[in-house]
């Protein structure tokens, strides 16, 4: 609040308790209180006026796409020995590791029938299984940033010699703890969340006073809602397209021709849109506890980007290509 503002703001609250004592002091006048009271109520409907009119909600919103290039025979991620470093663009060792263990204890995700109803032969189980492994992506991302505090202040760095991230969370604070558990409730279709259960009975993500998780699910798409008293953020995963190839940029990496079809006949990209909507609510725009959820809301869309965005994956693959080729 800057110097003008606040003199202002002393000069308007010594002129009201200036009327509230001289109202006091000549309480036994009606003519005093036939005059002051219609004012006094008329003032305060125009300063609630005023403060509905100026108080407006703001929205933060991003999209960006996160795909999958997968071995329809294996059903797990695409890479090559040649350039091994391939399986980055499907999320990695993480990711392989997930779907290896979601298709062990739940061999009846190994198969997919084909849907005429997508145009075509769309393996509509591939696309629920991967559907579930970002929504898996996005709850461990939440959990391991705001596993001790939901206001964590996040830098991630790439170094010659190893790499990684660093957290800080001052102060911490304070908030509602959600296991693991609630959120595999939330979605209690979504198989990707009930696997390494030793290690996930132990998880608690910490989220502002007064949160409350909720989900939805459709036939490919999955939904995740965050709401408090400060802001509504919703998580959307949704699929949005499906091909026999995987790109020529791709083969060249690994030493395949591109004149020759048969390599796309075994492997199928799938492709999600990744939405994030956040809804400040406008009556605690003011708030001076707002910054601090802005920044949760920055941090966490952030750090989902970062772990789910293919285009970023594809920018820093085709740069490792570069560099050892």
């Amino acid at each position: 609040m800057n110097g003008v503002r606040l003199v202002a703001l002393a000069l308007g609250f010594l002129a009201f308790l200036s009327s509230v004592w001289l109202l006091f002091e000549n309480r036994e006048s009606e003519r005093v209180l036939g005059n002051t009271i219609p004012a006094f109520f008329i003032a305060t409907i125009g300063i609630l006026a005023t403060l509905l009119f100026s108080l407006r909600g703001e929205r933060q919103e991003n999209r960006f796409p996160s795909q999958f290039v997968i071995d329809l025979e294996k059903m797990t991620p695409f890479y090559c020995e040649a350039f091994p470093e391939s399986l980055q663009l499907s999320g990695g060792q993480r990711v392989l590791f997930l779907v290896r263990e979601m298709l062990e204890k739940h061999p009846d995700l190994s198969t997919y029938e084909v849907g005429e109803s997508w145009g075509g032969d769309q393996p509509e189980e591939v696309h629920r299984l991967y559907l579930d492994v970002l929504l898996r992506e996005i709850a461990e991302t939440l959990y391991s940033a705001f596993s001790g505090s939901w206001d964590a202040d996040i830098k991630h760095f790439d170094l010659p010699i190893g790499g990684g991230s660093s957290t800080v969370r001052t102060p911490m604070r304070d908030g509602v703890e959600i296991p693991w558990q609630k959120m595999s409730e939330v979605f209690p279709e979504s198989r990707s969340l009930q696997v390494f259960d030793d290690f996930n009975s132990h998880r608690t993500m910490v989220l502002p006073p007064g949160s409350r998780l909720a989900g939805g699910s459709g036939k490919l798409n999955r939904s995740l809602e965050i709401d408090n008293p400060f802001v509504t953020v919703k998580i959307n995963i949704e699929w949005q397209l499906g091909t026999m190839q995987f790109g020529a940029e791709l083969k060249k990496m690994c030493d395949i021709s591109t004149e020759d079809p048969g390599p796309d006949m075994g492997y199928w990209t799938a492709q999600y849109l990744i939405s994030l909507t956040a809804d400040f609510k406008a009556l605690k725009i003011g708030n001076p506890d707002m910054k601090v959820h802005k920044r949760w809301v920055d941090t966490m869309f952030r750090e989902i980007q970062f772990k789910c965005d293919s285009e970023l994956r594809w920018s820093q693959l085709k740069e490792a290509y570069q560099l050892y080729h």
